[in-house]
């Protein structure tokens, strides 16, 4: 990894990304931390990036952009690599400040870094339902100890582990356990965390200390209305296809429950990709979808989206593909449990 400049003593975020299928939730969550903290460093760890991607997310002044040198983990695996990034980038000497892992797929809300307190080593955060741990966020108190970089490793090492024994991935998998994935279990038996507990020592490195936050304060994951505590959103899992491909809304992602999360996205990408069609003059954010608004019971084109964009056939298909979902909501179908799986 290429040496970093000498950065202040200030909380940051830290955010791995590769590739360009999530650039357009990679520009949301920049343009939401600029809206809320406009001056909050973000580093930005990547490899395999393209050029008008990186042009993008480098529009902010606030951000870092760091080339992670993909040939130094040829044996990664890919739930590993992440975690392996973050302990490289952590030796860093001139690192300083708090820092808060998110993934790309997330809208910050409030500021975030009020929730660390001064015996926090870590932060994490949980919640109720089968699957409690989501390794989303992590929270460095203090990223100069030797401690948190041995625990990055110690949990790289064990997801390692899980991923190349099939019983173990099929425990991670399991709903009788509280973890959904391996890099879940994996962080699990490092802290050795239990359901009942908020505060963990993790013996194994130097006695560092996690603590749990709860999900709807720091992590919300669910498509539900958002609780004004929140400080950041995760469009995780089943977002994905109806954010970035225009899909249309499932049972636990239902359109009632969901639709102030995704009209608070696209709001957001609407400031994003006007400040990237500006700088650029390009559409690496990609545009909006047709969505029908129910206040004014009537269907809706996202104005900066140019009339260039769809053909009149393609609008149509939208028009039809949504009237029946409308058609569906109305019926009660998408009415369904707004809990992610």
């Amino acid at each position: 990894m290429s040496q970093m400049p000498k950065l202040s003593a200030e909380p940051h975020y830290l955010v791995c990304y590769f590739g360009r299928k999530y650039a357009p939730m990679l520009g949301v969550l920049l343009q939401s931390i600029a809206d809320v903290q406009p001056r909050r460093r973000v580093v930005l760890l990547h490899y395999d990036t393209p050029a008008d991607v990186l042009c993008m997310a480098c529009n902010y002044p606030n951000v870092i952009a760091r080339q992670v040198e993909k040939q130094a983990y040829p044996a990664a695996m890919t739930e590993a690599l992440k975690p392996l990034i973050i302990a490289d980038y952590l030796r860093s000497p001139t690192l300083a400040g708090p820092a808060l892992v998110v993934d790309c797929d997330m809208l910050v809300r409030r500021d975030p870094f009020d929730l660390f307190c001064p015996d926090d080593g870590i932060l994490f955060t949980t919640r109720d339902g089968v699957w409690a741990i989501n390794g989303g966020i992590i929270g460095i108190r203090d990223p100069h100890d030797p401690a948190v970089n041995r625990f990055f490793r110690r949990w790289a090492d064990r997801i390692a582990a899980i991923a190349r024994d099939p019983a173990l991935v099929a425990v991670a998998r399991s709903e009788k356990h509280p973890y959904g994935h391996a890099d879940q279990m994996a962080f699990a038996q490092t802290i050795g965390y239990e359901r009942d507990r908020r505060d963990f020592v993790v013996t194994e490195c130097d006695g560092l200390k996690a603590r749990a936050v709860d999900g709807y304060v720091l992590n919300e994951t669910r498509s539900i209305p958002i609780n004004p505590e929140t400080r950041i959103l995760h469009y995780k899992g089943g977002w994905h296809p109806i954010l970035i491909d225009g899909h249309t809304f499932t049972q636990n992602r239902p359109m009632r429950s969901g639709w102030e999360m995704f009209t608070l996205y696209w709001e957001i990408h609407k400031r994003a990709s006007a400040k990237n069609n500006r700088l650029q003059r390009t559409s690496t954010l990609g545009y909006p979808p047709v969505w029908f608004d129910p206040q004014h019971n009537r269907m809706r084109w996202f104005q900066y989206a140019p009339a260039s964009v769809c053909s009149s056939f393609q609008r149509l298909a939208c028009s039809i593909r949504l009237t029946g979902l409308r058609f569906l909501r109305n019926r009660g179908v998408l009415s369904s449990r707004g809990d992610d799986r």
